[in-house]
């Protein structure tokens, strides 16, 4: 096939050469690739993530009707504890352990003295 650059039919015959069936999976198969690296690296991150130490003081949750799993908890973690990481994976876990939680305002505080004192007063 011969294209002259100023050949308007020329382009037309490049542009349909382009989209042909050859081009097609190598795009399909980029893109199949790059979800299994993307879903790798999510995997990954999941294993590598270990939750700190914590302990829920108060489960002020709902456990009949339609308020079940609705309400508020207080966990407590250390100091040391408080990183966007592992508030992450401290996350995970709550979910992971209380499924049932559905809409749970979740109150973290780094002393259990903190948290057992605390009085919730909604505005």
């Amino acid at each position: 096939m011969s294209l002259r650059a100023n050949h308007p039919e020329s382009l037309l015959r490049l542009g349909r050469h382009m989209s042909s069936a050859r081009v097609r999976p190598r795009i399909r198969t980029h893109f199949v690739l790059l979800a299994i690296a993307m879903l790798l690296s999510v995997a990954e991150e999941a294993w590598a993530c270990t939750p700190p130490a914590f302990a829920i003081e108060h489960d002020f949750t709902g456990v009949k009707g339609e308020y079940r799993g609705v309400g508020v908890a207080y966990v407590s973690l250390r100091p040391t504890d408080l990183s966007i990481a592992q508030l992450r994976c401290l996350a995970r876990r709550l979910r992971t352990k209380h499924p049932w939680w559905r809409s749970v305002a979740v109150h973290i505080f780094d002393s259990r003295e903190a948290a057992r004192g605390y009085i919730y007063r909604p505005c």
